[in-house]
């Protein structure tokens, strides 16, 4: 049986997505992504 998974991700992507295939025809994505983490010490 099949599922879904479904991730939205907010900031900045480093390169274009690239879809590339398994040698069984199985897809899947790449990329890159950029984020800022802040970080606040008392």
């Amino acid at each position: 049986m099949a599922s879904l998974n479904k991730v939205m991700v907010i900031g900045n992507l480093g390169t274009d997505p690239e879809m590339r295939f398994t040698p069984q025809r199985k897809s899947g994505n790449h990329f890159f992504y950029c984020y800022l983490v802040d970080i606040h010490y008392p």
